[in-house]
């Protein structure tokens, strides 16, 4: 129905899809985009129960359902970590690319507020690959504003997941690594809660909450994009307190 299309020449071809996320599918994916496909290829059961509701709800043919996991964090959790970096606390910064994202609404000011909350500290801005690619003139602007700062660390190397080992705390808005960096490290996550990313307006007639919502407050702690001093004053908190949510991490990654 959009890109990519079944055959009109050769009916006897399965198709098979593979999620490049760990969350829900039934919020930040279009309407209808696997309406055509035969076999999915989930991450967990809880996606096996959003795309059976979704056929329900449309009357849709059954698809076959493989629990296949999510690679990539088997992946990550296999890889050796990182050696933690010296020379004081690393705090990422790695955000989504949709409308009004951390870049694009509250970056300058969630900077100022982790480094005034967490005196010594160093910043990494980890920005979305798509931003990079979609946004820059953008992303050059938010490189040269920190330039000489040696308290923030621009990070465009994508392909290693040091960054994330070397991190004590994660901050983002809607973006998966959240879940990728609690569960490869079982460390903790502040969520600024921009607005949703939302592609298909009628996820709620599923009646199911997408764990883009519902692991928010399992693997850190939310604050409002109204209060972005809040997320310093987090930050601070998960350093004194380490180990806090790593049971909880540990948890739901079962």
């Amino acid at each position: 129905t959009y890109q990519i299309k079944r055959s009109y020449v050769r009916k006897d071809i399965a198709y098979v899809y593979l999620d490049h996320g760990p969350t829900s599918v039934h919020m930040c994916y279009r309407k209808g985009a696997f309406d055509h496909v035969d076999t999915i290829m989930a991450n967990g059961p809880f996606q096996v129960a959003e795309h059976r509701a979704t056929e329900k709800l449309y009357g849709l043919k059954a698809k076959k359902m493989v629990e296949s996991g999510y690679p990539m964090l088997d992946t990550l959790l296999a890889e050796p970590a990182a050696e933690r970096a010296s020379g004081g606390r690393r705090i990422m910064i790695a955000p989504s690319y949709q409308k009004d994202c951390i870049p694009d609404s509250c970056l300058h000011e969630l900077v100022d507020a982790v480094t005034a909350a967490n005196p010594g500290c160093t910043v990494v801005f980890r920005p979305h690959p798509q931003y990079v690619r979609r946004f820059p003139a953008k992303m050059q602007a938010i490189v040269e504003r920190y330039e000489g700062r040696q308290d923030v660390v621009m990070e465009t190397d994508f392909s290693k997941p040091s960054t994330m080992d070397q991190s004590d705390v994660l901050i983002t808005d809607w973006s998966g690594i959240a879940y990728e960096y609690a569960f490869r490290t079982k460390r903790p996550v502040v969520f600024v809660d921009t607005p949703m990313k939302v592609i298909n307006p009628d996820w709620e007639r599923l009646g199911i909450v997408p764990t883009d919502i519902s692991f928010r407050n399992e693997v850190g702690v939310s604050v409002p994009l109204a209060d972005i001093p809040a997320a310093g004053r987090a930050v601070a908190d998960m350093l004194a307190h380490p180990d806090r949510f790593a049971a909880r991490i540990e948890n739901l990654l079962r």
